[in-house]
């Protein structure tokens, strides 16, 4: 009767061991789903690097010593709705109706 005891005891210990090693806060899949975020973040961190690498390239496309005039020009035309005195702007509509 006593090895009976102790033989449910150890199997409910090890169930209990089990489960966690599978479904606890510890567990495999909570280490699943963290290396499925890791991945998550790790394809926005890249985004975020891009972005600011052509931040970086635009802003030393301005900077007072690389000054690319062909760029400024481009912005201002973007930004300001820039057009030099000898150019004609036609307005060109798209064909539909507001």
């Amino acid at each position: 009767m006593r090895s009976f005891v102790i033989s449910i005891v150890l199997s409910l210990v090890l169930v209990y061991f089990a489960y966690n090693a599978l479904a606890g806060d510890q567990g495999l899949a909570k280490w699943t789903d963290l290396q499925k975020q890791e991945k998550e973040l790790s394809l926005v961190l890249e985004g975020i690097q891009r972005e600011k690498l052509d931040t970086q390239t635009r802003i030393d496309r301005l900077s007072s010593e690389t000054l690319d005039l062909d760029y400024l020009e481009e912005l201002a035309r973007k930004k300001l709705a820039y057009a030099r005195s000898d150019e004609i702007i036609l307005n060109v509509s798209d064909g539909r109706e507001d």
